[in-house]
Parts: structure tokens; C-alpha cells; sequence
């Protein structure tokens, strides 16, 4: 049984990602004291079910590993308000489509979703339509380009060396 209840859950495609979103959230919320635990496979499950016991206001997780919480009932998703999808698009690609449906159908319905995604496949649509109430959509410019301000420049080093040439620039 978690104390406290998890506010906000942010998903993640991997665990690399996760530990690292993580870490930049921990950084500001500790401003507001809130907890931070991050849920991802490779990890001791059981130091992550104790995190969770102590309370958990937002928790930063992969699919697979959070399913497996669900299943144990070491989590408990119905008064978590926020949600966050991730590389939504990477995540279905490495089949978590029935995870993260899932996770979704156990979360309550007034929620707020963010879903963020390089690209906007029928897949990641179909979770907007399915999960989200009016959802709308922001994108940025499709072609990759650089600032018309920024000087572009690059030296051919050494990998060794790469460190001290980037402190030169």
C-alpha cells in the first residue's frame, strides 16, 4: 500500500531517459519538497517498492517496469491528475502499445495528458483520440534548420582530445 499518492506520472521509453528526466525533475522539486522516484527494469525492484512505500508525488517510469508495479500493487495510479507520454512514438515502437494502455485505463479519467512525440504516427493519434478529452495538437517547423544568428563551426580531433578542443571553442 503506497502513503502517499503518486500526483504525476511521467512515462518514459527507456530507462537511460527515465533516470535522466528523473534527476532534472529531483532538481527543481525539491523547491517544493516534493518526492521523486524513478521506476525502471535493470534496477532492484525491491529498493523501488520501498521508495514507493515512503510516498511517491511524481514518478518517472518505463512501461514494462510499471506494469510490473501494477501488477504487484506497490503502485497506485487513481489520483494521479497528471500524465506525461514521453518519445510517445518511440515507445510504441518498442511494442508498449498494451502497456500504455494499460497504465492509462488505470489512471482516473479527469486527468491531464501530455503526449509528446518526434513524429505523429496513426498509432500515437489513436492514443490522443482514445485518452484525451479536445486534445490538441502543437507541432514545430518539420524541417530541421538552423538559426539564421548561428555560426556554424567544427574541428577534426582525436577522440581523446575532444574534451580539451570543446573547452577551446
Amino acid at each position: 500500500h503506497v502513503d502517499k499518492q503518486t500526483q504525476a506520472l511521467i512515462l518514459c521509453p527507456t530507462r537511460e531517459l527515465s533516470m535522466q528526466v528523473a534527476e532534472e525533475i529531483r532538481s527543481f522539486a525539491k523547491y517544493k519538497k516534493l518526492s521523486v522516484v524513478s521506476i525502471y527494469g535493470g534496477a532492484p525492484i525491491d529498493r523501488q517498492i520501498k521508495d514507493l512505500k515512503r510516498g511517491a508525488d511524481i514518478v518517472v517510469a518505463t512501461p514494462g517496469r510499471l506494469m510490473d508495479h501494477i501488477r504487484r500493487r506497490t503502485i497506485r495510479l487513481n489520483h494521479t491528475t497528471r500524465i506525461v507520454l514521453d518519445e510517445a512514438d518511440e515507445m510504441l515502437n518498442m511494442g508498449f502499445k498494451e502497456d500504455i494502455d494499460y497504465i492509462l485505463e488505470n489512471t482516473p479519467d479527469e486527468r491531464n495528458t501530455w503526449l509528446f512525440s518526434a513524429t505523429m504516427p496513426r498509432e500515437v493519434s489513436n492514443i490522443a483520440k482514445n485518452y484525451m478529452d479536445n486534445p490538441f495538437e502543437i507541432t514545430t517547423e518539420s524541417r530541421l534548420k538552423g538559426n539564421e544568428n548561428i555560426e556554424h563551426c567544427y574541428a577534426m580531433v582525436k577522440a581523446r582530445d575532444r574534451y580539451a578542443a570543446l573547452k577551446r571553442f
